[in-house]
């Protein structure tokens, strides 16, 4: 139960996606977890569900219905109701077993990036791996055992080799994030063989999130005494890292790992107007007061030219209900929490992805 329940969120998070089709995956996944959790329940007849759990509840069931409800010129039903129903479920499993769920959602993590550190040692030593290829043209995904890279992100200079790990996810960026959630779930605790394989495929992930999240871990996590010993020490080898890389890599890829294609973060934009496609300001500025309230739909940007990944896609595809939805389950689940050093640590990158991402 455990394990499948950790497949379904990874999944959940873009797991494998693009081999085959999300929805048929989520679909797949969530029916054999259902089946695994009502067989759980009819062995143990133990059902462990809190107050706070029916208040998350709710909300998941406010922000998942809300958005493949009817009510948008541009709606398309998704899987929303089918993530709904196992999230359900799972919030009845027992405490051990949400526990359990978390370290094997670790432990695939832990091995990715493991995959993806000896992927690059072998490579960098010319012997070639085999793999498989998903999509065409300049944009594919190469699929080795235990990892993935996007075509665009991959570079073969003869004698060397870079690439951005996307773990198995569809990019760097969500496989780093999911990377610093994990770790700072764990306080940073990289006493645990499998947190300093995570570190390293965040690292290996070359994404401005993870390391800026990283940053601000070893700070939240270790103020006080321990800072001197654990932080300080951390924080040098990301800053020896970094050297390597600005040192030993040749400029090209340096350009491509902190600017883009497109130059993105060049002086005459801002970072987010780095991240959209087309006159995204004006849609809502230009936007009448139902729309802006309550938004397009989910499918709005099939039909248009414009894109963005930032806070400002949930403005456009829900309206500002919507973003208060999602801002009301975001801030549930950080505040629940009891310990101030999660609520810092996971409140700060919450305010990363949403203005980034």
């Amino acid at each position: 139960v455990a394990f499948t329940s950790a497949l379904f969120l990874l999944v959940s998070f873009g797991f494998l996606s693009y081999v085959v089709s999300a929805p048929l995956v989520i679909g797949f996944t969530g029916v054999m977890v259902l089946y695994l959790i009502f067989v759980y329940f009819f062995i143990r007849t133990r059902v462990e569900i809190k107050k706070n759990d029916f208040l998350l509840l709710f909300l998941l069931a406010l922000l998942y219905l809300y958005a493949d409800f009817p009510l948008f010129p541009y709606s398309e039903s998704g899987v929303n109701i089918v993530f709904l129903i196992v999230i359900t479920f799972i919030l009845f499993l027992p405490l051990l077993v949400k526990f359990k769920i978390f370290g094997f959602m670790q432990l695939l993590v832990a091995f990715s990036s493991i995959a993806t550190v000896l992927v690059f040692i072998l490579l960098s030593f010319g012997i070639e791996i085999p793999h498989l290829q998903f999509g065409d043209g300049r944009r594919y995904y190469m699929l080795f055992l235990g990892m993935s890279v996007l075509s665009t992100n991959f570079w073969d200079f003869g004698n060397i080799v870079f690439f951005r790990t996307n773990g198995l996810l569809k990019e760097p960026g969500h496989f780093a994030i999911l990377c610093a959630l994990l770790l700072g779930a764990d306080k940073f605790r990289f006493s645990k063989f499998r947190n300093k394989a995570i570190l390293l495929g965040g690292l290996f992930s070359f994404s401005a999130v993870f390391y800026i999240s990283l940053i601000a871990g070893l700070i939240v996590f270790n103020l006080g005494k321990r800072f001197y010993k654990y932080g300080l020490a951390s924080m040098g080898f990301l800053l020896f890292t970094l050297y390597l890389i600005f040192t030993f890599v040749p400029e090209e890829v340096q350009n491509r790992l902190f600017h883009s294609d497109e130059n993105r973060y060049s002086s005459s934009e801002s970072m987010l107007d780095s991240r959209a496609k087309g006159e995204i300001n004006s849609i809502i500025l230009e936007a009448d007061i139902t729309t802006l309230i309550f938004g397009n739909g989910r499918g709005f940007f099939r039909e248009q030219e414009e894109g963005t990944s930032d806070f400002r896609i949930s403005i456009i595809l829900y309206g500002i209900f919507g973003l208060l939805i999602l801002i009301s389950v975001y801030a549930f689940l950080i505040l629940r929490h009891k310990n101030n050093q999660l609520i810092i640590y996971f409140t700060f990158i919450f305010l990363l992805i949403f203005a980034h991402r």
